[in-house]
């Protein structure tokens, strides 16, 4: 729960600084907008490897290595190179993580505890998101940038915001260092075979699987669509007013969600690949939504109308996902039943 809290915290406070960072470049507006789909390239991208990855070694391991690979994408930055491209190196350190993040929640807990265990992690996520943002904006705002600014490096050029993304490079290796304590969960481990084709295969044949499973099917549309707009939400709720702070329900429809469909992944194909198969959906929908919004800011699009597409979008998906899990219970009555009986014995309900 620490190593999630300082990694999301630091994924999060980053986005400020290297939003700063471009317009102090005078970038264009559209390359701003496409930090969030760059950010998640690498999830759909990597899709059928990272969750083999993150069965085949401790989870705790793969963390740790997670980790470094957004240090390396925070050097990046530092040393001159575009923030698009160090954000996408950021952006794979996390689609490395996620996988054993919640892969290891089942290997550690029966599954009467996870409802209560994604409470808790969904929370620290919620809290590292807000808090991260805020942290982000002190950071480079007119308070505390004269307190971080005393940094001096020889050979290297330091501003307020190469110096903010310093201090969260700073943070994930403090997330890092909580890795390493992670204990073993002593369940076996699935060798990693290095072989594209083969691993390709086996994603999409997982994906197919959890997209036909009665259950699995309306969790993962609805966690899909939730984190593809959220996920835009991030960067299009800086030009836009606070009051949607106060928006809180959506962690009503996403701890059961996820804890669900965490539990038929694993039962259907392991902790780690299903949760590849979550984030490749998930992903490729903030990908797809991202590249909306780039192109709409490009052509001058404003955050407002940004928000209420994504507000009918949201509204207009949900209404079809009642009537699909409704379709499923008259149609197929006795499986979506037993898997109801499942869940309600494992005190998923």
């Amino acid at each position: 729960m620490l190593a999630q809290f300082c990694s999301s915290l630091a994924d999060n406070a980053l986005l400020v600084p290297m939003i700063e960072l471009m317009r102090s470049e005078q970038r264009p507006v559209w390359q701003e907008a496409a930090l969030v789909p760059m950010f998640a390239l690498f999830y759909v991208l990597l899709a059928p490897f990272v969750g083999a990855f993150a069965d085949s070694m401790p989870k705790g391991k793969v963390m740790f290595i997670s980790n470094g690979c957004k240090m390396i994408g925070c050097l990046m930055m530092i040393s001159g190179i575009s923030p698009l491209y160090g954000y996408g190196i950021v952006g794979l350190g996390a689609a490395l993580y996620s996988p054993a993040k919640y892969g290891i929640l089942t290997e550690l807990l029966p599954a009467s505890q996870l409802v209560k265990a994604n409470g808790w992690i969904e929370g620290l996520t919620i809290a590292s998101i807000i808090l991260g943002v805020m942290l982000g904006g002190q950071i480079v705002g007119p308070h505390l940038s004269g307190i971080i600014m005393p940094i001096d490096i020889p050979g290297i050029e330091f501003g307020l915001y190469k110096t903010a993304i310093l201090y969260m490079l700073v943070v994930y290796g403090l997330a890092a260092l909580f890795n390493i304590w992670i204990p073993d969960t002593g369940v076996k481990m699935i060798p990693l075979r290095m072989n594209v084709w083969h691993m390709s295969r086996e994603f999409l044949a997982c994906n197919a699987l959890l997209w036909k499973d009665k259950l699995g099917q309306i969790s993962l549309a609805a966690t899909t669509l939730f984190w593809g707009v959220s996920g835009n939400l991030r960067y299009i709720v800086l030009a836009f007013l606070f009051w949607l702070c106060w928006v809180r329900l959506a962690v009503f429809l996403v701890v059961p969600m996820n804890a669900l469909l965490q539990h038929r992944g694993h039962n259907l194909m392991g902790a780690g690949r299903s949760i590849a198969v979550q984030n490749f959906n998930e992903q490729l929908c903030i990908l797809a939504l991202g590249a909306f919004y780039s192109y709409s800011a490009e052509l001058g699009f404003s955050a407002y109308g940004a928000i209420t597409a994504l507000g009918v979008i949201t509204f207009m998906v949900m209404l079809f996902l009642g009537g699909w899990y409704l379709y499923n219970l008259r149609r197929h009555p006795a499986e979506v039943q037993k898997l109801l009986q499942i869940a309600r014995s494992d005190k998923l309900h």
